[in-house]
């Protein structure tokens, strides 16, 4: 009797030490989820940002901003739109002859269009390569999101299984 009472207490013992243990990796795993989130949502307004504004986008911040805050629905929405600015046809101002917007002169005047600036420039590649680098590590983070997930489920199961086995 008394053999069977001290194996259930060193047991018992050794379940709450285990517990404790899985205790902290759980919290340590769901602050870095927490990091991991916030930093890919920042990476992501960040590609979004910088994607509009090499596009020539004007609400390049609101873009950014709402993708930021909301997530992959204002991205989606974003890459919908995204290359309507450049397909845009504005009037030429010597002639009024239909030139896209991101056309760098009229074909029918050979007159320079003041609009394209904005599609052209050392800027325009600058943003380009941001808006990549930003997206590469945003991309990262989910990568890192889904894989603190799979650990927290292994973290459970681990422990549930020993849970089991000294019962």
């Amino acid at each position: 009797m008394m053999n069977s009472i001290a194996q259930l207490a060193r047991y018992s013992y050794s379940y709450e030490r285990e517990a404790i243990g899985v205790g902290i990796a759980i919290i340590v795993i769901v602050i870095f989820l927490i990091i991991a989130a916030i930093l890919a949502q920042i990476f992501l307004g960040l590609a979004v940002y910088h994607d509009a504004k090499s596009k020539g986008n004007s609400n390049a911040g609101m873009w950014g901003v709402l993708t930021g805050v909301f997530g992959w629905i204002p991205a989606i929405i974003y890459l919908c739109i995204r290359n309507s600015a450049s397909q845009r046809f504005i009037q030429c101002t010597t002639c009024g002859f239909a030139i896209p917007a991101s056309a760098p002169g009229c074909p029918n005047c050979n007159h320079a269009n003041p609009f394209a600036q904005q599609f052209f420039g050392p800027f325009v590649e600058q943003s380009k390569k941001r808006a990549k680098g930003f997206l590469i590590a945003a991309i990262c983070c989910y990568a890192a999101l889904i894989l603190l997930i799979i650990s927290i489920i292994v973290v459970v199961a681990v422990f549930a299984s020993n849970y089991y086995y000294y019962y």
